[in-house]
């Protein structure tokens, strides 16, 4: 059992500690109980993950699972950005990997932030704040551009 055992650690030796944790908890076999805050190294390391809200479990699984299918807007928010769309016919949450600029939803750019593998937009459309991942080698808008929105439906998870 771990509490946050990579968290005082540099992002190399964070990553190479993080490694070597998995290399031995494969070669022994043994069962590691981590607790931490940082959902990147969550989703990373584990190979189920367990999302606690208000002392409950909100939702348990693969990490890869959790994270593209979240049970509730509290999962799908506290593992990163999501748009989360009120619809009349239900709420919905929507990944900004899984968004994409050019499609049929106006939006004007409010703020471009680069991330390292990439760029983060946000966009304001339809009255609600939008969050669109894009990779490195595609130049993003500038802030104040006006731009449309799409999505595929099939990437819709209904919270």
């Amino acid at each position: 059992m771990g509490d946050g055992p990579l968290a005082a650690l540099d992002a190399g030796l964070r990553a190479q500690t993080g490694a070597e944790l998995r290399r031995l908890q494969r070669q022994t076999g043994t069962t590691f109980v981590m607790v931490t805050h940082d959902q990147a190294e969550a989703l990373g390391l584990a190979d189920r993950i367990a999302v606690l809200a208000a002392g409950r479990v909100a939702q348990i699984g693969p990490p890869r699972e959790v994270y593209a299918r979240p049970a509730s807007r509290y999962v799908a928010e506290f593992l990163g950005a999501a748009n989360i769309l009120e619809r009349p016919d239900g709420v919905f949450a929507l990944r900004p990997e899984q968004l994409r600029l050019g499609g049929a939803l106006p939006a004007r750019v409010t703020r471009v932030a680069f991330r390292g593998e990439g760029w983060m937009v946000e966009c304001e459309a339809a009255g609600q704040a939008w969050r669109v991942a894009l990779p490195a080698g595609q130049p993003p808008p500038a802030e104040g551009d006006a731009v449309t929105l799409g999505w595929d439906p099939a990437a819709l998870v209904r919270l």
